[in-house]
């Protein structure tokens, strides 16, 4: 368990240590929603209540001093707040509501805030005698307005209010905290369950929508893939906030063989985060590199990086013998060399030129060698000869010599 207090909670999250809100979360997240459920009923709306508080509370932090030296101050108006506002939206009229739960429920900073709302004081309105005159002629002037023509106003704004509550439902209403990059140390609190909604009614002309249209979030990756070729060692992508609110997102995921320069944390909307990848091609083992990572956030995307990597086979000779040939002897040259490559060879040859033909020969896998035969003519002169291989990839390697055919 977590021992730090609100206030060091809130500055280490002010300071960069995202984990430290988590905690904060976990610790009164099961309140708040205490709060939403008894008053605006549980289920969806009491989720995205709590999802909204705590995201408010976030951007707070990071913008106010005083937000974070006193946290629970703002959470408490922050939830007065979203549920006077949810109350006025969904039109639950403020009517004295049995709190016996809610009281045993809710923790001491909240308690007294959701019970002033749960039970608003009942006052009756005292006037003169004028002020009721007064009253009664515009009560009956609005009635015979409403009566003569002004009843379709009426309707028009609670077809109005009615269109905004239905629309006011979150894109994904299972989101109740933000997500973090680490999880939090302390014991997680449990939210009660949140029933699913029920499933709307199946229009025959309704357009088909495409699953992934659907899953786009409001953190975007300006591209899924960073493609670095067989020569590339750097490349970056965009990560933009598309959306009206704060978002949290982190890079989950080993990336290696490829190095990430990344500084995961809040991304303001409108801002832009660039993550950024290199390579080290000196120690990337010959053939094709694949790697994923998970950008995670609001909706999760996967980034993913290749890389080939190519060499030419390491040839060196390891003998040459004899060293000379006598014109009048003939006879042959015997060459082997040691060959290193990542991919398999796929052939090697001898060639040499001299004052005589020119000739070629392949030369055969050994042990730990490769052994050639030079076969020239005795014609007196110097020769060179080459030893050429390639991998399986079409990397090309040479490795040339000399010798003598002397006269007897």
């Amino acid at each position: 368990m977590d021992l730090r207090t609100d206030q060091m909670l809130a500055a280490a999250f002010a300071g960069g240590d995202i984990a430290a809100y988590g905690v904060l979360y976990d610790r009164h997240a099961p309140g708040v929603y205490s709060a939403a459920c008894a008053l605006i009923g549980p289920g969806d709306a009491a989720g995205s209540a709590v999802a909204a508080v705590f995201q408010r509370l976030a951007r707070d932090i990071k913008r106010r001093r005083r937000v974070a030296d006193a946290p629970i101050v703002r959470l408490d108006t922050l939830t007065r707040q979203e549920v006077r506002r949810r109350m006025r939206v969904r039109r639950i009229r403020l009517m004295r509501r049995g709190t016996d739960g809610l009281d045993r429920t809710l923790p001491p900073h909240l308690r007294a805030s959701v019970l002033g709302l749960a039970n608003p004081p009942r006052w009756r309105p005292t006037y003169s005698a004028l002020s009721r005159i007064a009253l009664g002629v515009a009560a009956i002037g609005a009635a015979i307005a409403v009566v003569s023509g002004g009843a379709w106003l009426g309707r028009e704004i609670l077809d109005n209010v009615e269109a905004s509550d239905a629309t006011f439902a979150p894109t994904n209403p299972t989101l109740v905290a933000p997500i973090l990059t680490s999880p939090p140390t302390s014991e997680a609190a449990v939210l009660p369950p949140v029933p699913p909604a029920a499933a709307p009614p199946i229009d025959p002309n309704a357009v088909a929508v495409d699953p992934a249209a659907a899953a786009v979030g409001p953190v975007q990756l300006s591209a899924l893939a960073i493609e670095f070729g067989p020569n590339l060692t750097d490349g970056s992508v965009v990560l933009r906030n598309n959306g009206p609110d704060p978002q949290l997102w982190n890079v989950e995921g080993s990336p290696a063989p490829f190095a990430m320069s990344a500084s995961p944390g809040l991304i303001e909307p409108g801002q832009e985060a660039v993550i950024a990848f290199s390579l080290d091609r000196s120690l990337l083992p010959e053939g094709n590199h694949e790697v994923s990572v998970v950008i995670s956030g609001a909706v999760p995307q996967t980034l993913t990086l290749r890389a080939q990597a190519s060499s030419a086979p390491k040839v060196t000779l390891t003998r040459s013998t004899p060293q000379f040939l006598l014109a009048c002897e003939g006879g042959s040259i015997e060459v082997a060399a040691s060959i290193f490559d990542d991919s398999p060879i796929a052939s090697t040859m001898v060639s040499w030129i001299g004052p005589g033909a020119p000739g070629a020969a392949p030369m055969a896998p050994g042990i730990s060698e490769w052994v050639g035969t030079i076969t020239p003519e005795p014609i007196v002169g110097s020769w060179t000869y080459a030893i050429q291989t390639a991998d399986v990839l079409g990397n090309k390697s040479a490795l040339t010599g000399a010798f003598e055919v002397n006269p007897c």
